[in-house]
């Protein structure tokens, strides 16, 4: 929780349930980037949110390049590839979430996500961009994939940008919203 970055970090599990969260990489407090963090969950459950990069409330500091890969793989909150809720000027961009569910799945195995699924999110307080984020949901099941809230590429809830977001989906229920980009407060808006 001091000054410092946490960088290049990776979490790899296989046949797993996690009761809390899971974060690639974690800065708070203090000045510090979550920078090329990778997350990978594969047949598994995480019962609270996954992300590759985080900065808490109090932080400062870029949440850049960081992935999120999931195999066939439930998350009972929230999905990003970086949060980004400290304050200043700062970024969330060049983040990707992947999402796959094939076809070894079991048919009543009824995935799913149970908030939203983000590529990067700035927080408001913050003076920076959410750029080129990409998610990717590839369902090669006979089930449905269900995301119970909102999809966005980038969401940016600051006063930057969110532009040139992508976000693929194959084979899913999204119950909220889908965009690329989304630019809330102030700045340019999406794409």
């Amino acid at each position: 929780q001091g000054t410092g970055d946490a960088n290049g970090n990776e979490i790899h599990l296989e046949n797993t349930t996690v009761t809390g969260s899971v974060q690639g990489g974690i800065a708070s407090i203090k000045t510090g980037n979550t920078l090329a963090n990778v997350v990978s969950i594969e047949n598994g459950r995480v019962d609270g949110a996954v992300a590759g990069g985080y900065i808490d409330n109090g932080g400062s500091g870029k949440a850049d390049g960081n992935q999120v890969s999931l195999r066939n793989t439930s998350v009972g909150g929230n999905i990003e590839g970086s949060f980004n809720l400290g304050t200043g000027e700062s970024s969330a961009s060049q983040n990707e979430v992947t999402i796959t569910v094939d076809n070894t799945a079991a048919d009543d195995s009824g995935f799913e996500v149970g908030g939203f699924v983000a590529g990067g999110i700035i927080s408001q307080k913050r003076e920076g961009n959410a750029n080129s984020n990409k998610v990717t949901v590839t369902n090669t099941s006979t089930q449905n994939f269900l995301i119970k809230s909102y999809v966005a590429g980038g969401y940016n809830q600051g006063t930057g940008d969110a532009n040139g977001n992508e976000i693929h989906l194959e084979n899913t229920t999204v119950t909220g919203a889908v965009q690329g980009g989304v630019a809330s407060h102030m700045g340019d808006t999406l794409e």
